[in-house]
């Protein structure tokens, strides 16, 4: 079992709260919220179990690696152009959001541009890493940050005031067909860790069958998670006045016998650290993609390489920058709504392509 490739895992479905997957979810609870998310875990996790089929298949090689020997250079570079956009713009709306996020719950009268400078130098100076010291870096983060986050699950759910009836009702929906746009939504928890396949350490062992089931469970366990605490903790109807739900109900916990009194510091120290991971590793395989696409033909020594990383790395802060500048939250929530989209389409057409083409040399040995 590789702790590299579950921590990839890990971090996709973790970085939901952030990328406001619980709101569309709360805003549909009466419209098909829980039927949404079953059709998700069952398309996603198809979606991931096929697409770690395949990489068994090709023997401890990256999804870069697969596609430069197997797959035609016709379909290779729109394909990496295409991820590249996505994993960059996935990186840039989480560190857009996590400013906004942090200055309105530590202080209100802070620039964001100040915020969103921090966040660009920090998870800017990440994605320059080596793969080796980011997959360390993130296995440490995960291993602190994880029982943290359980933490706070728990002392929502064991709260005498949380409310048990108003999660219940909940079931009451389960019969009401969802839209196709809510599934797109919900499948990034299972299949949101497909582009970041770039790392070699990740791919070293093969994928197992452990792996393959722990996607659906644990992709279910964050969604429940997420979703039904803050119907326990605000009620069915309060929910949708919040749009940050879990800032607001973490806000709502009270460690008494803590140095720190409110949950809502704890969880922000926690998001801040998973958000820069999750900008770090989108960035750092965004430029994968894009080097190994469009300058794959060209032969560049190392360190010419590592400037040339360095510049798209660059142009990368500067355009996230401007759009935290011009975006506001309406904005920045519908953009990310059709993120979902787009990435849902471009990994459905990654897994298949790559998929094809692992069949395809299978058989032609």
């Amino acid at each position: 079992m590789n702790h590299y490739r579950l921590g990839l895992i890990g971090i996709a479905m973790l970085i939901t709260p952030i990328v406001y997957l619980p709101r569309f979810f709360i805003e549909a609870r009466f419209t098909g919220a829980i039927p949404a998310i079953i059709l998700a875990a069952m398309t996603g996790s198809l979606i991931s179990i096929w697409f770690l089929h395949s990489m068994k298949q090709s023997r401890g090689l990256t999804v870069l690696e697969v596609i430069k020997k197997q797959v035609p250079s016709y379909l290779g570079w729109p394909l990496h152009v295409c991820m590249s956009i996505t994993g960059y713009v996935g990186g840039a709306l989480v560190l857009i959001t996590m400013s906004s996020v942090t200055m309105r719950f530590i202080n209100p009268t802070m620039d964001i541009h100040v915020l969103l400078l921090c966040f660009l130098l920090a998870g800017g100076w990440s994605a320059l890493r080596s793969s080796r010291a980011l997959m360390f870096g993130m296995e440490y983060w995960i291993l602190l940050c994880v029982p943290l986050l359980f933490f706070l699950w728990f002392k929502s759910v064991s709260n005498t005031m949380f409310d048990w009836d108003a999660v219940l009702m909940l079931t009451d929906y389960v019969k009401i067909t969802p839209s196709w746009q809510l599934i797109f939504v919900g499948s990034f928890i299972f299949t949101g860790f497909i582009s970041f396949y770039v790392f070699k350490e990740a791919a070293k062992w093969q994928a197992s069958i452990h792996e393959a089931w722990m996607i659906p469970l644990a992709g279910v366990i964050v969604f429940c998670g997420f979703f039904f605490i803050p119907f326990g903790v605000h009620g069915t109807q309060a929910v949708e006045h919040y749009n940050y739900i879990w800032m607001n109900t973490a806000d709502s916990i009270q460690l008494k016998h803590g140095m720190i009194e409110r949950g809502v510091f704890i969880y922000l120290a926690v998001y801040m650290i998973i958000s820069l991971l999750f900008i770090s590793i989108s960035w750092y395989s965004a430029a994968a993609w894009l080097m190994n696409g469009v300058l794959a033909s060209a032969a560049y020594s190392p360190k010419k390489t590592r400037r040339i990383q360095q510049l798209v790395v660059v142009v990368m802060a500067v355009v996230a920058f401007a759009g935290g500048h011009y975006m506001n939250e309406q904005q920045l929530f519908l953009f990310t709504k059709y993120w979902f989209f787009a990435r849902f389409i471009v990994d459905v057409i990654l897994v298949w392509i790559v998929g094809s083409a692992v069949k395809r040399s299978k058989l032609s040995l």
